[in-house]
């Protein structure tokens, strides 16, 4: 088996040293969308894919009449085979359209080794939505900068790093971690088998949202020249203090005959700092650098409808965790909190979107009734400083005579009762334990026992006598394959043949010692049947005697021809010894 096995590779590395080079895949560019037919609502999905290709560049997207981009997203596979690499790369934008009709996406530029290759063109045919659809933002993306390698990159074939754009930032303050993995030019080109997989640190102490982006690009280090391959997540830290990134792993084979190359990337320790003291009111957490924008679906209400007030905190930062706009108390309105929404995109390395909340708006009074300017604190990291934003007083006419104002202020003064009422409730049982419901009779300690039947008590027998009756039929099996064993020595002992005198001497006292133990001794070994010879009151000579006649019928019948002491069928002198040790086991066995 270690031939065969050895043979199988030698054959595999001969395949693979002697093989000719594969011929260079012709690269495969195709560009679609998810849907040809959408409204000014949808959002349009651009998918472009390179296959055939180690590397290719970030295609370029023509002038888009009609349509904007508001995300995208990159991947890619690679593998090298006998010196030849090969890949699929996918690039996927999210498209908005800003108009109706026919709109036309232009041939798609994607640069290829130094030459440039062009999609077909793709129709759209967009219809007039509902208006659910946010605002698009502009296309998101890192703007990535080579930079200067590392000093620890010293010609390496494979190398990894990791690190962040800023190791001090502040609690909730935008930072960017990235991981880079450098591979020599002339290593991929070299090595017949090249595959990598990669494996993200868990980024305990940080929020981070799923807007990573990736980013090819050559460096030129020790002497040598690398591709290096870049992944960029954007991190928001919860935690004050030191906070330890974990290495990231990234595993590198580049043979299939040998296990793969583990390239682990340093820990990467941030100091957050807290924020200042100085908070002033109203501040709930939100840090970054944004503006405010209120507005409701309605300038005039009539029949007492409500009206649907929106508030819209945009810019950059950690959109998703915006809290909850505070709303100014007025006695005009009551407002309650509704619904928000919230949509990021990563533009040129900086996380930046909107979130919007919405709150109904009841009017206690009827009249030209206005909505106070709401405000909205964040810290500015960039500035170091609070900000307060203020929104602009919302006017809106609410119909006269549409709202029964009596009804309306009955209804706030029961309000305002209950929720008194509550409050007064609440301080009192919050230090005090809820009263008991009061007894109507006297507590008695006497009462009827539980007294089980007898068939409560049987159900509890029946495992036990199940397992008693189970040992019984177990031991009489045994009782009886241990009588039936015994019978049948019996039985075969008094089945012996007699003592025949034409048979060899060791034969003849073997037959004697079966009458004798009233057993077959044939199965007995010499140490054995000197015991049971013991035991019944033989002597260690005459023992010894016995098992001397033993060894030498089986010198005679097993030894070589010139070397037995006596041919089997002669009259051998010892047969008288045999029947006088047959005459002296009698007596010392009687």
């Amino acid at each position: 088996m270690k031939l065969l096995a050895l043979a199988l590779v030698l054959v595999l590395v001969t395949t693979l040293v002697v093989a000719p080079p594969v011929a260079a895949q012709s690269p495969v560019v195709t560009a679609e969308v998810d849907r040809a037919t959408a409204t000014t609502d949808d959002i349009i999905t651009l998918t472009i894919v390179v296959e055939g290709v180690y590397q290719v560049a970030r295609p370029r997207l023509p002038f888009l009449d009609g349509l904007v981009v508001i995300g995208s997203i990159s991947s890619s596979e690679t593998i090298t085979t006998n010196g030849k690499t090969a890949g699929r790369h996918q690039f996927q934008f999210r498209l908005a359209a800003t108009r109706t009709g026919k709109i036309t996406v232009g041939p798609i530029t994607i640069s290829i080794d130094g030459d440039e290759q062009k999609t077909a063109p793709i129709e759209l045919d967009v219809t007039q939505g509902v208006g659910s659809r946010s605002a698009p933002t502009p296309t998101p993306d890192f703007d990535f900068n080579t930079g200067n390698a590392p000093s620890t990159l010293t010609g390496q074939d494979h190398f990894v790093e990791a690190g962040v754009d800023d190791a001090n930032p502040y609690l909730g303050q935008q930072l960017t971690y990235f991981r880079k993995y450098y591979v020599v030019r002339d290593a991929v080109r070299d090595t017949f088998f090249v595959r990598r997989s990669s494996t993200p640190p868990v980024f305990d102490g940080f929020w981070h949202q799923e807007l990573s982006d990736e980013g090819d690009y050559d460096v030129q280090a020790a002497g040598r020249r690398y591709t290096v391959h870049e992944e960029r997540t954007v991190l928001f830290p919860t935690l004050v203090g030191s906070v330890t990134i974990e290495p990231s792993v990234t595993r590198v084979s580049t043979s299939p005959l040998q296990p793969p190359e583990e390239l682990v990337t340093q820990a990467v320790q941030v100091q957050v700092r807290p924020l200042p003291a100085n908070a002033p009111d109203g501040f709930a957490g939100a840090v970054g650098d944004y503006r405010i924008e209120a507005s409701v679906d309605s300038g005039r209400l009539l029949g007492g409808d409500p009206a649907t007030l929106s508030v819209t905190i945009s810019g950059s930062g950690n959109i998703d965790a915006l809290p909850v706009p505070s709303l100014p108390e007025t006695s005009d309105w009551r407002a309650f909190s509704q619904d928000s929404n919230a949509s990021s995109q990563v533009f040129q390395g900086v996380l930046r979107g909107s979130k919007t909340f919405t709150f109904l708006l009841l009017p206690n009074t009827d009249g030209a009734l206005q909505f106070p300017a709401i405000e909205y604190v964040y810290f500015d990291p960039q500035r170091e400083t609070y900000v307060t934003m203020v929104t602009d007083p919302l006017r809106i006419e609410v119909e006269p005579g549409s709202i029964d104002i009596v009804a309306v202020q009955e209804a706030l003064r029961e309000a305002d009762a209950d929720e008194a009422s509550a409050a007064a409730e609440a301080a009192v049982t919050q230090d005090q334990p809820r009263g008991l419901k009061p007894v109507t009779g006297p507590l008695s300690t006497q009462g009827k026992g539980f007294a089980p039947p007898a068939w409560y008590w049987a159900l509890f027998a029946i495992p036990l006598l199940a397992l008693i009756a189970l040992e019984v039929h177990g031991a009489r099996r045994r009782l009886g394959r241990v009588l039936g064993a015994l019978r049948l020595t019996r039985s075969q002992a008094g089945q012996l043949e007699p003592v025949r005198a034409d048979r060899p001497p060791d034969v003849r006292l073997l037959d004697h010692l079966s009458r004798v133990l009233r057993r077959p001794a044939g199965g007995l070994a010499s140490d054995r049947l000197a015991l049971e010879l013991g035991r019944m009151g033989a002597d260690a000579g005459l023992v010894g005697d016995v098992r001397k006649v033993f060894d030498t019928g089986n010198e005679s019948r097993f030894a070589p021809p010139g070397m037995r002491p006596v041919a089997p069928g002669d009259d051998d002198p010892k047969q008288a010894r045999v029947d006088e040790l047959i005459r002296r086991l009698d007596e010392a066995l009687q």
